[in-house]
C-alpha cells in the first residue's frame, strides 16, 4: 500500500480495522506491506489513506548490468505468472523516485518502458503483449484491462501484477494514475479558494466530471471554490450557506444562493424536487454529522453523483467514523471511493454515484 503525506501510522490503523486477520508492517516511509490468506471482504474494500495498491508484489533481483537485463528478468517473472495468460488490454506504471539504474527521470522511465516492450516482443510467451498495451497510462480503465507496476521500494525494485478480476475487486483503491497521484490543472488566481483542487482530483479518480447544463447543489458553498469549478464548466449551481460566497460566484447568472443552515436544509426544498446531478460539500462539520448529512441527501432519492469532504477534529474519531461510512454506503446501491487526496489535510473526500443512474 503506497501512501503520501507521512500517513503511514494512520494507514496502518485503517488496514488493521479493515483486514484484522492479516499481518501489516511498515516496508518503507511510503509503503505498508500486508500479508495473509484469509478471505477478502464481500464488498470491494475501501482504504482511504492508501494512494495505490501494489498487489501480488514480487522483488526483482538486486543487480542489473543494463536495462536489457532488467527487462529480461521482468519477462521471466511474467511468463511464469498468471499474468502470462491475460489476453486483453493492459497498462504499465513505473513508480520510482530514484533507482540504481537511473530510471528516475522521465527520459529514464521512457527508456525502461521501451526496452521492456522490446524484450517482450522477443519472448515467445509475451510477444503479443506489446500490441495490447494501453499507451495512455492515465485514461479511465478499459474493460478487461490488467495493470503491471514496477516500483522502487526501500532500495529494491519490485514487480506488481494485477489481473482484471483483482482490479475490479479492489477498484475503490487501485488507481488508474501512477502511484495514485494525478497531475492537477491550475485555475486562474481569481478562484475564491484553493480547495477547488480537491474537487478536481476527486473527479479524475472517479472518471467523471461536472459538465455543461448539469445541476449542482453546493452545501456550505462559501467562499465558493467548488461552485467556481462547476460554473466554469457551464453547470447550474445552487449554493447553500449562512454567508454568501465570493462575488465572482455570487454574481454569476448560473448561480443561485440560498441563505440558511446547510446542515438542516431540506433537500427537496433546495432542489425543488429536481434531480441533482452533483451534490457538493466541503463544509467544516463534525464527521458523524457530515455522514448524517450525506446520507440524508442520498436517501432523498434526488442525488446522482456526489463529492463530499469529511473533516476530522482528532485522529481518535477517524478510523471508527470511516468504518461507519463503509457500513452505511455499502448498504446503498452506490459506487463510491473514500480517499485522502493530495490537498486534503485532516480530512477525507467521499465521492461516487448511484448505480441505478448509469
Amino acid at each position: 500500500w503506497l501512501h503520501q503525506h507521512n500517513l503511514q501510522k494512520t494507514l496502518l490503523s485503517e488496514l488493521q480495522s479493515v483486514f484484522p486477520a492479516h499481518q501489516h508492517q511498515f516496508l518503507s516511509s511510503s509503503c505498508v506491506l500486508t500479508k495473509g490468506r484469509s478471505s477478502l471482504p464481500i464488498h470491494p474494500p475501501t482504504i482511504a489513506f492508501a494512494s495505490q495498491l501494489l498487489i501480488n508484489l514480487q522483488p526483482l533481483p538486486d543487480f542489473y548490468s543494463s536495462l536489457v537485463s532488467l527487462s529480461t528478468s521482468i519477462c521471466n517473472l511474467l511468463q511464469s505468472s498468471p499474468f502470462r495468460s491475460h489476453d486483453g488490454p493492459w497498462r504499465l506504471h513505473l513508480i520510482s523516485n530514484s533507482t540504481p539504474i537511473q530510471t528516475s527521470s522521465t527520459q529514464g522511465r521512457g527508456q525502461l518502458r521501451s526496452t521492456l516492450i522490446a524484450e517482450m516482443k522477443k519472448n515467445r510467451h509475451l510477444r503479443t503483449f506489446p500490441t495490447r498495451i494501453n499507451k495512455n497510462e492515465t485514461s479511465p480503465w478499459l474493460d478487461n484491462e490488467a495493470l503491471l507496476q514496477i516500483a522502487f521500494i526501500e532500495q529494491k525494485l519490485c514487480l506488481s501484477t494485477c489481473l482484471p478480476q483483482d482490479r475490479q475487486h479492489f477498484r475503490r483503491i487501485i488507481s488508474n494514475f501512477p502511484a495514485g497521484t494525478p497531475k492537477l490543472p491550475r485555475l486562474p488566481d481569481e478562484v475564491p479558494s484553493q480547495a477547488y483542487l480537491k474537487l478536481v482530483e476527486a473527479e479524475l479518480h472517479l472518471g467523471q466530471r461536472i459538465s455543461e447544463n448539469e445541476f449542482c447543489v453546493d452545501i456550505g458553498c462559501s467562499p465558493g471554490g467548488w461552485s467556481y469549478v462547476a460554473l466554469g464548466r457551464g453547470a447550474r449551481v445552487i449554493g447553500v450557506d449562512k454567508s454568501p460566497p465570493d462575488n465572482i460566484v455570487l454574481n454569476n447568472p448560473q448561480f443561485r444562493f440560498i441563505s440558511g443552515d446547510a446542515r438542516t436544509v431540506d433537500p427537496h426544498f433546495v432542489s425543488s424536487g429536481q434531480m441533482v446531478d452533483w451534490l457538493l460539500c466541503d463544509m467544516i462539520e463534525y464527521p458523524r454529522e457530515s455522514l448524517g448529512l450525506l446520507l440524508r441527501w442520498l436517501e432523498s432519492g434526488l442525488v446522482k453523483k456526489f463529492c463530499f469532504t469529511m473533516k476530522f477534529q482528532g485522529n481518535d474519531q477517524l478510523i471508527p467514523t470511516l468504518a461507519e461510512v463503509r457500513e452505511h454506503l455499502d448498504q446503498l446501491q452506490i459506487e463510491y471511493v473514500a480517499r485522502h487526496l493530495q490537498f486534503n489535510k485532516n480530512e477525507v473526500c467521499l465521492f461516487g454515484y448511484y448505480l441505478h443512474n448509469f
